[in-house]
């Protein structure tokens, strides 16, 4: 079992370092993480982001940072042994467990120092550390409980959110298996996931999407030769119509032109008649005068 990283070494400093280059050095950790986070999967990067973070709030508080190096210092305690010993023989499970884990029991272990602080701050004078020694002093030994039971807590929770998640993952991959079939009944087809029914299911809407597209330029294709059609018969009955109407006003202007020649020429007839009757006068007038002359003469 490999040697749990410190928090010097997460942040790449030395035990003596000051205030100021655990600030440099968080910050230069910090650049690199977002350079390399696209190369990393979002569990990785949210550990590394969560332990740097740790690393630097235990770190640049004082009083964290006395405790922390007294732990340290000191042998760790069976109980804490074995819990990490079980934390361990949980997380292997799963590597992402097993990171998750670590970042608990690290925030477990501020936690701890954190209460140790502030307890030491509340009973000695000007927060003096006590000496360090083999004997943990009552206030100590209830931090460590409490650290423990907190730490127990979140592992716990953990294991119960890794099996959610598994279960999550056992209905998701149940459904998929409903989403092939009931795409098998409806299309003979079985595709091997569901990602690729999506596809599928993308593509015939894609395709339908066309066939209505066609569908409509065939009927607006339809609607305006059927328009078209109907503008041209339109055109057909006005042309027909007005025909109609040169050929009804050609007959009437025929048809007059007649009745005025037959009126002109009765007229003339008519001229020619009372012509002829004015020069029959004029000779019976002109033969009673002769023959009044006649007689005249012969009585004489």
């Amino acid at each position: 079992m490999s040697r749990k990283q410190t928090l010097y070494e997460v942040l790449a400093v030395s035990p003596t370092a000051t205030a100021r280059e655990i600030q440099d050095a968080y910050q230069q950790k910090w650049n690199a993480l977002q350079l390399e986070k696209d190369a990393l999967s979002p569990e990785d990067f949210n550990f590394k982001q969560q332990l740097l973070t740790l690393a630097r709030s235990t770190l640049s508080n004082p009083d964290e940072r006395s405790y922390y190096d007294i732990k340290l210092a000191n042998t760790v305690a069976p109980d804490e042994t074995a819990w990490k010993a079980n934390a361990l023989m949980v997380s292997a499970s799963s590597d992402n467990f097993s990171r998750r884990a670590d970042t608990l029991a690290l925030h477990a272990d501020a936690l701890a120092l954190r209460a140790e602080a502030m307890a030491i701050r509340a009973g000695l004078p000007g927060g003096a550390l006590p000496p360090p020694s083999g004997t943990k002093s009552p206030v100590k030994r209830t931090m460590v409980i409490i650290g423990t039971v907190v730490t127990t807590l979140m592992v716990l929770q953990m294991i119960s959110m890794f099996f959610g998640a598994r279960r999550q993952q056992e209905a998701m991959k149940a459904e998929e298996k409903i989403i092939i079939q009931e795409y098998y009944q409806t299309h003979g087809v079985r595709p091997a996931s569901a990602a690729e029914v999506r596809l599928l299911e993308a593509e015939n809407r894609r395709k339908e999407s066309e066939e209505r597209a066609a569908e409509r330029a065939v009927q607006k294709e339809e609607y305006e030769k059927r328009q078209a059609e109907a503008e041209y018969e339109r055109s057909r009955e006005d042309v027909k119509r007005l025909a109609d109407q040169v050929s009804t006003d050609l007959i009437r202007a025929e048809e007059a032109a007649r009745i005025e020649e037959a009126e002109a020429a009765a007229r003339k007839q008519r001229q020619i008649e009372d012509e002829a009757r004015r020069k029959e006068e004029a000779e019976n007038q002109r033969l009673r005068r002769l023959n009044e002359k006649w007689q005249r003469s012969l009585a004489n």
